[in-house]
């Protein structure tokens, strides 16, 4: 996962520390007691992480202390504080979580410095982050939504099976986090895609001519943090979520949506657009090929892809047209059928 990223892969025994790191290089070695400086062509290794870079620093949290022959005084032997990689740098992570599950990561900065024991990461962009990973992941996408003429109750969507998961993060400014916390967040014209891939070695363009593949959604926006949440209860993969804010444009094979914010829980399989007070959020619908977009402008935007879902919450705007001939079904009491929004009602005016 991504606390791969930081080269904290915890060994067996938690007593005994960050675990093991080594390094290879073949220019010059500078060491001042504290600070090993390593130049040129150098590999660090820990665990099943590899970082790859012009120059490391490697900071321990204490000075060596060596006596009158040189030799390191008998004490607590200093442990590795902090990496600074610079001159391009390179990680690739690989690792199997408990239920056999592989996952793959690799981040592409130009500078980075990470805390081993605080897990804090910063780098200098642009870079970019690819992470893919086995499981049985939702894809980011909406609805086709009702097609003119009679009106049909929504169904659940089909449940996916197990795919392969790729999340893509192209940014210009850099990236801040926290590894132990699982929590990357990248600045400056942010582009990601996410969706599923047939093999460990593809990838997913957000700019190919042939459009996006079914099931996978484009994000650009000013900042995107991509998280790792626990697994839910029964199940031993993490989830994934992501956040976005400033100018969100996301863009599946079917739609185009326009927001201030963006949130997307893999666990509650639930996508959320947000106006911030000026603009509203926005959202085209293509129903079918050759059919006028369905448009919707509200506060609030929420999509359950597993009920097939789409709520809309203090509504500027809904393209009724769209909606099919003849009333919704209703319950006794006027309360809308099973997996149906709720009806719009206007704001009371003040005063009535």
């Amino acid at each position: 996962g991504l606390e791969g990223l930081a080269m904290t892969s915890a060994p067996k025994d938690p007593a005994a520390g960050p675990g093991r790191l080594d390094v290879a290089w073949q220019g010059r070695l500078d060491f001042d007691g504290r600070t090993a400086r390593f130049s040129d062509n150098v590999i660090a290794t820990a665990t099943d992480t590899t970082v790859r870079a012009g120059v490391i620093d490697v900071i321990f949290d204490e000075p060596f202390e060596f006596g009158a022959t040189g030799s390191p005084r008998p004490r607590r032997q200093p442990e590795v504080a902090r990496l600074a990689c610079g001159g391009g740098v390179k990680i690739d992570n690989e690792s199997v979580n408990e239920a056999g599950e592989r996952s793959r990561q690799r981040l592409f900065v130009r500078d980075l410095v990470i805390d081993r024991a605080s897990g804090d990461v910063s780098g200098t962009g642009p870079g970019r982050m690819t992470s893919t990973r086995a499981g049985q992941g939702p894809a980011l996408g909406l609805p086709q939504g009702p097609a003119a003429g009679p009106p049909v109750t929504p169904v659940a969507a089909t449940p996916r099976g197990k795919t392969l998961q790729y999340l893509g993060v192209d940014f210009q400014r850099g990236l801040t986090g926290n590894i132990h916390r699982r929590l990357l967040e990248f600045h400056q014209r942010v582009e990601a895609i996410n969706g599923p891939v047939a093999g460990w070695d593809d990838s997913l363009d957000p700019h190919a001519t042939s459009g996006l593949p079914e099931g996978v959604v484009a994000i650009a926006c000013d900042r995107l943090g991509v998280g790792q949440a626990p697994p839910l209860p029964g199940r031993q993969q993490n989830t994934l979520e992501l956040s976005a804010g400033g100018n969100v444009l996301v863009e599946g094979e079917t739609f185009t949506a326009r927001s201030a914010r963006l949130s997307w829980s893999e666990a509650k399989d639930l996508l959320v657009f947000e106006g911030d007070g000026r603009s509203d959020a926005q959202l085209f619908r293509q129903l079918k090929a050759g059919a006028k977009p369905s448009t919707a402008s509200a506060g609030r935007i929420l999509y359950w892809r597993g009920l097939n879902r789409v709520d809309v919450q203090d509504a500027r705007y809904l393209d009724l047209d769209q909606l099919g001939q003849g009333p919704l079904p209703q319950l006794p009491g006027g309360r809308p059928g099973p997996g149906q929004p709720a009806p719009f009602a206007p704001r009371p005016v003040p005063g009535t």
